[in-house]
Order: structure tokens, then sequence, then C-alpha cells
């Protein structure tokens, strides 16, 4: 049995959000997209310095608008980035210093400049100097880039030293030389990179405040801006256990680079849609009032942690905690000193699952809900059948009114790929925390630390033996790897049933994972589910994956009424005060939303919305009840003007795109290089490739019609495959832009995220004005390539 304890009465200052920070986590203008940038409270991002050479995407100056838009506080520039090779190309301090003076500039003349800090060395103790018989060189040389930045831009922000790891000797011999010399930097980085953290984080925290403290020196902000290992991305119960320490002592910190520039790290997948590590995040930023004192069992070593906040206005207190396998036993102490709590709280338990680094999450799944008494100012909490790679989250309030105390949750089992009979394949070891030990950190994380590969001969097997409980719908979530750049296929068999093909998707790389849902009908009892390369029966699967587990959710006997595969509906608060909801959904398409009124009495008002950051205003409800809008796959913002309304519930609304338009159709005009190819996973079978690098090269789609001028939604179906070089472990993946214009008028340059083959077709959603009648919407880009086209749909904003 695990324990936590948490102390309400034992306030440990104002919340700060620390570890909500993202190196290269923003690739390029709307990569990420807004609506998943706007309800984390991110603290810093670390970008390259502008026009970097480092990689191709994740300049600083081009992503700060939408980073500061969504609230985002300070972007950390990598200067030595602005360098093509890594590590760095050797160089002298004067070239850098010229490269330093054209950074300084730009970014002094930019109108975000407040939120900028430059950071000009990274991992100066590994690349150009280190720490035995350099270090003279580079506080020499750290004086020299100081003074050059403070000479251009005098109320600079500047970061440092930035070493590759925390060093007692370093840092204090650092220090003392920059108070010498009047260089301190502002904030003081490090990096956090393997799992020493566990055990030593505090020891290197607590030894870097003596430090100031024996030298003489204000105490300075801290950042760890790169935290992490491989196998910690993407994994809610190793993530929880970075962010509490960080919390614990008030630091900000960026998560690691590892993968792929624009995806928050591996929170986000296709742009829009988010993992289940997002979740984590959000409802960490969802935290309002004072963090208040959380003991866990060892706070050096890995395992289970935890935040607490107590929100006394809103009379509510928060936790998130993860980090083990099994039950939990929670002591909440300090209820004796809270005016608001009588005798009893109703507490809510939500948690965030693992959905591979590349899988998209619905949302989180309830746990537990009900009411709890308090004895001698305790409430006593047991969490049962914790999964060591989710984190939780418990909402606990004196206000139990319309809320059920009666959940029960749907039917879920997990069986893991190397477990089952294996055929001519193979288990290969990935990265994986076991309670007690950690494995392979240097390795994506897999499920139980394994998955099952080389299922690729025609003789390839892996049998799943399984029970379920009930006979009706379940759904099974495959989680794969697919490391082809195509896209692959698979074998599926039930017992004796007949052979099904499933199709998937390309992972960015080997050894990243992916899911894949598939629903299957099942009888109470035993089944077995057997997946293969090829069958006598069926034809062969095209290539191959990796399976690491696959999980099985009971439905129901109806599975069109289980709503939460349809939709998933929580609270943010952007601005102070305001009524907004996250709404995250599967699929492009229209969504009717049924209105809770509360104490309103506006229900025969018109209403005025603004959904994904488009207002709507005077639109009148069906029965006063019900809106039907446009909500695009993953994460939606729909906030309301009246603080009373409340959304009730979510479902899915039948009427397709009021229009759409193949890419390849004759009545279209293709330009100069825009060609038409074939693929048989595109719309028709066809798509245009070739648009841009170059004002001739156009797709123009003509006789776009509509029966009324007005707002529409834009669905771009799309593919993007290209690539920059290498990288020792960063994937340099490229987010091809196109500049798109509707009858001439304005022009939109739109960047849309890579998709990982050219087969692989997602979706990008724009806002765009049509007048009655036919209109044109052009597809160009004059400097440099374009994605391929597959087709466009036309969606009214509400219907």
């Amino acid at each position: 049995m695990h324990k936590l304890k948490v102390d309400l009465s034992e306030d440990t200052g104002e919340i700060r959000y620390g570890g909500i920070g993202f190196l290269y986590g923003l690739g390029d203008k709307g990569i990420p997209n807004y609506n998943t940038l706007a309800p984390l409270k991110i603290q810093v991002a670390a970008q390259k310095a502008p026009e970097g050479l480092q990689h191709p995407n994740g300049d600083a100056l081009e992503i700060a608008d939408i980073y500061k838009k969504s609230g985002g506080k300070q972007i950390q520039i990598y200067m030595q980035d602005v360098y093509p090779k890594w590590p760095y190309d050797e160089a002298d301090i004067e070239d850098y210093l010229e490269k330093v003076e054209l950074i300084a500039k730009k970014v002094a003349a930019n109108s975000n400049r407040e939120i900028f800090a430059y950071v000009p060395f990274n991992e100066p103790d590994a690349i150009w100097y280190n720490i035995h018989n350099k270090k003279e060189d580079f506080f020499n040389d750290w004086k020299l880039v100081y003074q050059r930045i403070r000479s251009i831009d005098k109320e600079a922000l500047i970061a440092g030293p930035n070493n590759s790891y925390y060093d007692e000797g370093f840092y204090a011999d650092f220090m003392a030389f920059a108070q010498g010399n009047d260089c301190l930097p502002d904030v003081v980085t490090w990096h956090e990179l393997d799992n020493h953290f566990y055990s030593e984080w505090y020891d290197h925290y607590n030894s870097y405040r003596k430090i100031e403290d024996t030298l003489g020196i204000a105490p300075r902000e801290i950042a760890i801006n790169e935290y992490g290992t491989f196998m910690d991305l993407s994994v809610p119960g190793q993530l929880i256990q970075w962010l509490a320490r960080f919390e614990d002592t008030k630091v900000d910190a960026c998560l690691a680079y590892w993968h792929d520039a624009g995806s928050l790290d591996d929170l986000v997948v296709e742009n829009n849609k988010v993992t289940g590590a997002w979740w984590l995040y959000k409802w960490y930023s969802d935290m309002t009032g004072h963090t208040v004192k959380v003991t866990p069992p060892n706070r050096n070593k890995a395992g289970l942690q935890g935040i607490a906040t107590l929100d006394s206005e809103k009379e509510e207190a928060r936790l998130l905690l993860g980090g083990v396998n099994g039950d939990i036993d929670i002591v909440i102490d300090g209820f004796e000193d809270i005016d608001s709590f009588d005798n009893d709280v109703y507490i809510e338990i939500l948690s965030a699952e693992w959905t591979g680094q590349k899988g998209a999450s619905i949302g989180p799944s309830f746990e537990l809900a009900g009411d709890y008494k308090i004895v001698d100012g305790k409430v006593a909490i047991k969490v049962p059948k914790v999964e060591i790679s989710s984190a939780y989250q418990l909402i606990i309030t004196a206000d139990r009114d319309n809320k059920s105390t009666d959940y029960q949750k749907s039917w879920k089992q997990s069986y893991q790929a190397e477990e089952g009979k294996i055929t001519n394949a193979s288990i290969f070891a990935g990265g994986y925390f076991d309670g007690n030990n950690l494995y392979n950190p240097t390795d994506n994380y897999n499920s139980k630390g394994h998955r099952v590969g080389d299922i690729r001969r025609d003789s390839s097997r892996v049998e799943f033996s399984v029970e379920v409980p009930h006979t009706g719908n379940y759904l099974m979530d495959i989680f794969y790897g697919n490391g082809h750049g195509d896209i692959a296929e698979q074998l599926v068999q039930v017992d004796d049933r007949q052979w099904s093909k499933v199709v998937y998707p390309p992972t960015i790389a080997w050894k990243y994972e992916a899911r894949k849902s598939v629903e299957l009908y099942l009888e109470k009892g035993n089944h077995t589910i057997t997946f293969a390369k090829a069958d006598k029966a069926m034809s062969r699967a095209k290539l191959s994956v990796d399976l690491d587990k696959i999980d099985l959710t009971y439905l129901g006997l109806d599975a069109d009424t289980n709503s939460a595969r349809i939709a998933y509906l929580e609270r943010f608060t952007f601005d102070e005060g305001d009524n907004s909801f996250v709404i995250s959904v599967q699929a492009d398409a229209y969504y009717t939303i049924e209105l809770d009124y509360g104490a309103s009495s506006n229900n025969s008002e018109a209403i005025t919305l603004k959904v994904n950051d488009l207002e709507i205003t005077n639109l009148s409800s069906k029965d006063n009840k019900y809106l039907t809008i446009f909500l695009q796959a993953g994460i939606n913002l729909v906030s309301f003007a009246d603080k009373q309304l409340a959304i009730e519930a979510i479902k899915l609304h039948s009427q397709e795109a009021i229009a759409s338009f193949e890419a390849e159709s004759n009545i279209n005009t293709l330009s100069g290089t825009a060609v038409i190819k074939e693929s048989r996973y595109a719309s028709g079978g066809k798509y245009v490739s070739g648009i841009g690098a170059g004002a001739e090269n156009k797709l123009i789609f003509n006789q776009i019609k509509v029966t009324e001028a007005g707002n529409y939604k834009l669905l771009i179906h799309y593919a993007n495959a290209q690539k920059l070089g290498g990288h020792m472990y960063n994937v340099d993946i490229v987010d091809r832009a196109a500049e798109i214009n509707v009858n001439g008028e304005k022009t939109q340059k739109v960047y849309f995220r890579n998709t990982f083959t050219w087969n692989n077709y997602c979706t990008v959603v724009i806002d765009i004005r049509l007048k009655a009648g036919e209109n044109t919407i052009t597809f160009a880009n004059e400097t440099s390539l374009a994605p391929a086209i597959d087709k466009v749909e036309i969606y009214k904003i509400y219907c």
C-alpha cells in the first residue's frame, strides 16, 4: 500500500506552474494549434535564435505572437542554435560575437521584445568548453558575449550558464566570477536530463541557493530549461514526478526536445489532438490559489509524488499525483481550519492515461466520485488499482449539488504483447519504471518495458488471450509503432472469425508508440485475438508494425450511445472571470451542445459565444436548449458571454459538410508544376502535388458554391512528409506552408504539420469568408513548396 499525505493548513506559497515549459515545443506559426496552448499556463518556451540553422523550425521571433496571445510568459532564445551542426561547429569567439550582435539587433527591434531572454551558451561544459581545463576560457567568453548583448539591448534578460548538468564547484566559481565582473545572469539555468534527478534534485537546488547566500547575491530565478529523459516524454505517471519537485521549489522548467519540434514535446499530435500527458499539464494549469504541503513516501526516490492546492475563495482543493502501481491511501489534513467545509466533502477522481508518444487522447477517464466524511479534521481516501504510467486528479469541494455519487467506471483491461503467444517475432526492450527501478531511460517508453516487433514474416503471429465480463461492444486500442515512413497494415482475427485488415498511419520513427482504435463485438468469456502478417484466407498485409499492448474497454450493447467515445468536456480559465470550456472531439464535424442555464434568466435571449477564437453573436438555440456548431478534431475552446451558462452534454450531429471539393477535379485550375498524382489513401484515389516554390505553381479551386455570404470553416485534407537532413536524436521534420487566397482578397499563410508520409492525409481548419454564389480558393507558395492537397470541405460555423 502506498501512502500520501496532504496538509491544507501548511501553505507553501502561490502556485507557480513552473514545469509548464517546452524546448522547441513550438515549431512554426500555428504549430501546434493555439487551442492546445491557451489552456496551459506556459511559463517558459526555449526556442532557436532568429533564422537559426540548427533545426528547420522553432524560430523564437516567428512563434512569439501566438505564444504571447496564448498567455505564455517568457521565451528563452538559444543563441548558439544559429549554427547548423550538433554539437555546434567549432568557431572562434569573434565569429560568434558577430552572430550574437545580429541576433540581439533583431530581438531588440521585435515588438515582443519584453518576453525574450537571451541564452548565450547551451551546454558549454560539453561543447566548446569543459569544466576541467577550459573553465576560465568560458568565464571570459561569457563576459564578452554578455557585454555585447547589453551594448545593444540594455534591458535584456540574460540566462545562463546553461550547463548540461549541475556541478556545485563550477556554479560557485561561475557566480563568483560573474559577480566580480558585473555579468551576473538574470536567470540561472542548467539541465536535468537523467534519472539522477529523483535522488539529487533537492541537493542541486539547495546547493545553488547556498552559493547565492554565501556570495551575498539576491536569489535569482531558476530555469531548468531542459528536463526529462526519453522515457519520460508523454508519460503522465513519470511527468508528475518532475512537475511536483519543480513546483515544490518554485522554479521554471522546459520539457526536453528529444523528438520532433512543434509537438509540445509529445503533448500534442497532428497539431490539434493531444496525448494523455497534455491533460496532466492542463489539470496543473487549472489549479488555483496556493500550494500546500504534500508528503510523499520518499521525496528523494522515483515513485509516488503529488502537487496540492487550496483555493479558499473557490472553496476547493485539488491534488495531482502518480508514479506507482496498486492502491494509494491518501490522508488530507487541515480541514478544521477551513470554514467552508463542514462535516463532509465531495471528491471526484479522474485519470490521465499514457496514450503513446504519438497517440491521441479524447480525454481523461472518470474513476470515482463520492462523499467523504471529515474526521478529526482529516479525510481518508483510497484510490484503487492505480496504473504507474497514469496521473490522477482529485477535485475536493464542499458543494455536491447535482453531482453523482454512484458512478460506475466501464470495465477495462490491458494485455501486453510480450505476454501473448509469439510466433516468429521478437521482443524488444524500451524505457520503463516498475515502481522500484528505472529501465532504459534513454529509450522511449513501452508499457511494462517491452514491445513485440519483427512481425513481418508470413508465419509471424501475436496471440492475445482475453477474458471479458459482458456480452456487447468493446473498444480495442492497439498500441503500435510504425517507422516505415508509409502506411502499414496488419491482419486481425477474433477466435475463428474472418480476418480483417487494420491500417496504421506512421509514427515518426521506430520506438514511438501511437494508438489505433477498433470496435469489436464480444460475447462474455474467453477469446483469442490474433495479429498476423499473412493468412491463406486473406491477402498479405502491407509492411508491418510493432505491438506494445492492447486495451479492451466495454462500451455496452449499443456502442453508439457511448458518448465518451465522441467528446470530452472540461472547464478552463484563460482570463479571470471568463466562462470557458475545453471540448475534445474525435472528428471534424458538427456537434450538438445541450445548454445548462443554471441561475441565468437569459434562456429566451440570443446567445453570444466564442468558438476557437471566432466570436458568434445573436445565436439562437433550438428550444432554448441546444446549439449545433462545427468543431475540429482534437481540442476546441468554447466560451460564453453569459457567466451562468454551462454545457450539459455533447452529441455528434449527423449533418455533413455543405460541400466537398476534390483537388484533382477537372473544374479546378492547375498551373506550373502543380500536378495530379495517384494514391489509394487519397479521397477519390488522387491528390495534387507540386504546389509552390514559384508564384506560377498554383492550385485554384473553382466554383466553390454557397447560398449565403458569410464566415465559413475550410477543412483542408493534406499530406506533408518533408524532412531536413538528420540529427543525433531529433527528427527534423519540415512544416510546409501554403498561401491561401479566397476570391483574390487577403492571403493567409498557413503552416501544415508534418504527416510523416505522403500517404497519410490529415486536416487543418481555417476561417474564411465566402460570397453568395461561386468562389475561388487558391493554394500557392511563392518561396517554398506547399503540402500535397487531397480535397477541401466547407462547413457553416453553426447550423
